[in-house]
Parts: C-alpha cells; sequence; structure tokens
C-alpha cells in the first residue's frame, strides 16, 4: 500500500461531490478501524483491476469489510451491483482535491 497517492475522477459517479478530471490527493489506511462512515475512499476496480474507483463508505461491517456508493445513485456502479467490498480492496482515502480548485474532502472520524 502506498503511503501517499494521487487518483484523478473519471466519471460521474460522485457527482456533486466530485467532478470528473478532478486530480485528488489519498492517503493509504493502514488501520482498518480508522475508517468512517461517509468517508471518500479509493478502492480497486472490480472490472479492470488495474483501475480504482472512487466511492463514499456507506456501511461498515464488523468483520472490516464495507459497502460503498457514489453520491449521484443515478448512475453509480457501486456495491448495489457488486455486493461488499473486502478490505483488501481498499487502496486509501481521498485528503483533498488540489485541482483545478483545492479543498479538503476529509472528513473526521
Amino acid at each position: 500500500m502506498r503511503p501517499v497517492f494521487r487518483v484523478e475522477v473519471t466519471g460521474l459517479s460522485m457527482l456533486p461531490t466530485l467532478m470528473p478530471k478532478e486530480r485528488l490527493l489519498c492517503v493509504g489506511i493502514f488501520r482498518r478501524r480508522s475508517l468512517a462512515l461517509g468517508a471518500i475512499v479509493v478502492i480497486a476496480d472490480f472490472e479492470a483491476t488495474s483501475e480504482l474507483m472512487v466511492k463514499r463508505v456507506s456501511k461498515i461491517f464488523s468483520d472490516g469489510s464495507f459497502e460503498v456508493m457514489g453520491d449521484n445513485r443515478g448512475i453509480s456502479i457501486d456495491s448495489r451491483q457488486f455486493g461488499v467490498v473486502s478490505p483488501d480492496s481498499l487502496q486509501g482515502r481521498v485528503w483533498f482535491c488540489y485541482s483545478p480548485n483545492f479543498r479538503s474532502l476529509w472528513r473526521a472520524t
């Protein structure tokens, strides 16, 4: 797991929170307990394993697995389609958007 990495938003599933082409700085999560409801996270894409998805945590289970949803529920591909996400699929948590406009996206736990 990378301690800090960048991701570019490519789809519409996180509108209105995130727009296509926005660039995000993310931090790896080393302690799964630090995951919070409502946090914006980066997970491995289930269809293209070399790709990443940005989603919001909607439910956390006692075994460390969780469900995610896009903010734009009408078009988002999320846990409603692919089910519960394994802790191993979690790549990190979105810290802030640095381009084109800087803004914090970190939700305190």
